[in-house]
């Protein structure tokens, strides 16, 4: 733990529920101590003081899908990308699994009971989300054909040896044992993403009757309008997500996985408090043009190169290569979004959906001492975690 006293004064403070102009934001003993005008904090020489004007201080980003980077998955070297996400301001994560047999997974989960014991250096890991094995065969995009089954209270059983750890899970909620699973995961207090999958607007809503709250990247791997009854349609997935206020989302807003049109749809539809800003990168984030896998080393092949991770035929993308200031980046150019809002995405709507927004994702005494100093153009300066400078 840091214990020294360090202040940032001088920027502008987006909190993200105001913009305070020449601000102090001071931390010590790891937490935030005060937030706001710099002029009304009194000045103490046992403080660091950081001048950061013409420059902006948020609360940290936190990102609840992301597999990997800088070469590493979430079954190899945590610390690595922890560190790695943290220069593109991601103080908080959650550690995302890949479809992949049972004892692997369970590993996954082990390192990061492990983690969560006994802190990395980088981002702090708030716990797991699964991401499969329980996904539609049709819609399983990156995911290993071989391991994609439907789930089995046997086998979801043994994962719950884990229930502490893990926060979240992304299933496809139409395809058999879903709703079983989803009823009782979320009586548990995870967090249930429908994802992945090819469910009608009528399969949704029976999962959000069962404990349903999210969906896992929007638009990706998503049914939409489809006739299962010809001559009727019916819509899917994406149309659900968007007429329902009761389901949160997240997109992965790259510049690449969508175009502006649907990015501004999704917050114009669902409201900007609804909405979290994800990587979904994977271990090619951060390294050379290349081919590398996703999740596991034996995974799915993917050709990074230009900014993308493509499948090897080239015919959809294969998670991300990006990190977090990016995403705000283009939350505000792409999206047209404020600045408050862009920072809203990336930090209290991602801690409102964990249940840790009484300690993380904005600017406010009392909090965890976990920030990103951005230049004018939205650029990383500076991560401080726990306050500590960590980039």
């Amino acid at each position: 733990m840091n214990t020294r006293k360090l202040a940032f004064v001088g920027g502008t403070a987006i909190t993200p529920f105001e913009e305070i102009v020449n601000s102090a934001v001071v931390f010590d003993q790891g937490q935030i101590i005060y937030v706001g005008p710099r002029h009304h904090y009194p000045i103490d020489e046992k403080v660091e003081t950081v001048n950061i004007h013409g420059k902006f201080i948020t609360p940290g980003f936190i990102d609840i899908h992301i597999h990997g980077g800088a070469g590493s998955d979430t079954r190899q070297d945590f610390e690595t990308i922890c560190r790695y996400h943290a220069q593109g301001g991601t103080t908080a994560l959650l550690a995302t699994t890949a479809t992949a047999p049972l004892d692997e997974i369970k590993s996954t989960l082990q390192v990061v009971r492990e983690a969560q014991k006994n802190p990395l250096e980088g981002a702090q890991i708030l716990g797991a989300h699964i991401e499969g094995p329980y996904l539609s065969m049709a819609k399983r995009g990156c995911h290993l054909k071989e391991h994609v089954r439907n789930p089995e209270k046997a086998e979801w059983e043994q994962l719950l040896e884990y229930q502490s750890e893990i926060k979240h899970i992304t299933l496809a909620p139409e395809i058999p044992g879903a709703l079983e699973l989803i009823r009782d995961w979320s009586l548990r207090g995870i967090s249930i993403s429908g994802g992945h999958t090819d469910a009608t607007y009528g399969e949704i809503m029976k999962a959000v009757d069962q404990g349903m709250v999210h969906a896992t990247h929007m638009y990706c791997a998503m049914s939409s309008v489809s006739r299962p009854r010809p001559p009727h349609r019916e819509g899917g997935c994406v149309e659900t997500v968007l007429e329902r206020d009761e389901i949160t989302t997240e997109l992965i807003a790259d510049g690449r996985h969508l175009p502006a049109e649907l990015l501004r749809l999704t917050v114009r539809a669902k409201g900007v408090d609804r909405v979290c800003l994800v990587t979904d990168a994977m271990r090619g984030a951060g390294m050379p043009d290349g081919v590398y896998t996703f999740g596991p080393k034996h995974g799915q092949k993917a050709v990074v190169k230009n900014g993308e991770a493509l499948m090897m035929d080239l015919s959809s993308f294969a998670s991300s290569v990006v990190t977090m200031d990016v995403m705000v980046r283009n939350a505000l150019n792409l999206m047209g979004l404020t600045r408050r809002e862009a920072i809203a995405m990336a930090t209290i709507n991602p801690a409102r959906f964990l249940r840790v927004a009484d300690r993380k994702g904005s600017l406010e005494v009392g909090k965890d001492a976990d920030c990103v100093i951005l230049d004018e153009d939205f650029h990383m300066i500076q991560t401080v975690i726990a306050g500590k400078i960590h980039h």
